[in-house]
C-alpha cells in the first residue's frame, strides 16, 4: 500500500480541462494499492519495481480520466499485506472503484487540490 496525503494530480480526460486533483472528502490519508517486487537484473544488480494499481474510474473521476488509482478502505488492509489469511479471489474483489460520494475534486494548483472544491454528496 502506499499512503497519499489525498491530493493525487489526474491528467485531463480531453485538452479542454484543466489538470484536476482529487482528495478523500474528509481528509484522511487514502491507501493506494500497490505491488512490489524485488528481482536481479541479468548483471545481477538488485532492483525493486513499484506499481500503483489501477481500475476503471468511478462516476465523478470518469469526467477527468480513464482510470483511477484502488483506493484501499481501511477494513481491506489486513487482508491486502497479508496479515489475515486470503486468496487472490479476495484480493481481486478489492480492485473496484472507490465510491464517488467520497471524493472532494478541485482543480490542481501546483499538484494540490485549491481551497475551492467540488464535493459529492
Amino acid at each position: 500500500m502506499q499512503a497519499r496525503s489525498g491530493d493525487l494530480g489526474l491528467a485531463p480526460a480531453a485538452p479542454m480541462l484543466a489538470p484536476s486533483a482529487i482528495a478523500l472528502a474528509d481528509r484522511r490519508l487514502m491507501a493506494l494499492a500497490r505491488l512490489r517486487e524485488n528481482w536481479r537484473s541479468s548483471t545481477g544488480e538488485r532492483m525493486r519495481s513499484l506499481a500503483i494499481v489501477t481500475t476503471a474510474p468511478n462516476e465523478l473521476c470518469a469526467k477527468l480520466h480513464n482510470r483511477m488509482p484502488v483506493v484501499l478502505g481501511p477494513e481491506t488492509w489486513p487482508a491486502w499485506l497479508g496479515e489475515e489469511p486470503g486468496d487472490s479471489r479476495q484480493r481481486k474483489a478489492m480492485l473496484v472503484p472507490y465510491p464517488s460520494e467520497n471524493w472532494s475534486v478541485g482543480r490542481s494548483a501546483g499538484g494540490s487540490a485549491t481551497s475551492k472544491t467540488m464535493t459529492r454528496a
